[in-house]
């Protein structure tokens, strides 16, 4: 269980926070599958990488804070928020330099000491909103 706690931790800390991408291929199995909507399933370490590189051009001051993790055997869910200012394209929408702040809930499973597994959901549609890209809802 600790294992599996550290390993998810430094996805966040090291991986996404100190932008250390050369760690994928020693957090993350070669033949992992990520499913995060609205990215749609990325199969393998090299397209995860991909995913992750595209999500830093678009937000490249992005700062993960877990606000929750709940770790169980080889799974861990993590509640999560950013801070990130919209830079480069995203969603198809070219950079705005507007702040991006972001939530979403991610599950992942850990196997042999890496990241096998890993499905969540974040506020994209929220994103979209807050850099223009699509109207604000009338509030009630």
């Amino acid at each position: 269980m600790e294992k599996t706690r550290e390993i998810v931790t430094r996805v966040y800390a090291e991986l996404l926070n100190q932008r250390r991408l050369e760690l994928v291929s020693e957090l993350v199995a070669e033949d992992a599958v990520w499913a995060i909507s609205p990215f749609g399933v990325m199969e393998g370490r090299r397209a995860i990488e991909e995913l992750m590189r595209e999500l830093l051009l678009a937000f490249p001051d992005v700062h993960y804070f877990v606000e929750r993790m709940v770790v169980e055997e080889d799974q861990a869910a993590v509640h999560w928020r950013t801070t990130a200012t919209h830079l480069g394209a995203f969603l198809g929408v070219a950079g705005t330099g507007r702040p991006a702040p972001c939530c979403g809930v991610t599950w992942y499973r850990v196997e042999d000491g890496r990241v096998k597994e890993c499905r969540g959901v974040l506020d994209a549609f929220g994103v979209l909103q807050r850099i223009g890209a699509i109207p604000e809802l009338v509030r009630l």
